[in-house]
C-alpha cells in the first residue's frame, strides 16, 4: 500500500519510481485503488494500491512521483 504524501495520483499520469534517490521505473499505472476499489484519482493524505505497467519490484521506502505531461501551442 502507499500513502499519499503531497499533492495527487491521477490514474491518468506518469510514475516514476525512485530507490536511494535513483530512478528506477518511469512508465504508467497500471491500477489505482482506493479502498480495494478502482479510483481515477486520490488526493493528499489517503493511502491507496497501486499497481505499474510491466513493473513488480516495489519495495518499502520507494518513492513514487506522478506527473502530467502537457502540451501547449506556442503564441507570439
Amino acid at each position: 500500500g502507499c500513502q499519499v504524501i503531497e499533492g495527487k495520483i491521477d490514474k491518468k499520469a506518469n510514475i516514476r519510481l525512485l530507490r536511494d534517490n535513483k530512478l528506477i521505473y518511469d512508465g504508467k499505472l497500471n491500477s489505482l485503488k482506493k479502498f480495494k476499489e478502482e479510483a481515477s484519482e486520490v488526493k493528499e493524505g489517503n493511502e491507496c494500491g497501486m499497481v505499474l505497467e510491466n513493473f513488480q519490484d516495489i519495495k518499502q521506502n520507494d518513492i513514487l512521483e506522478s506527473y502530467i505531461i502537457e502540451e501547449e501551442k506556442r503564441s507570439l
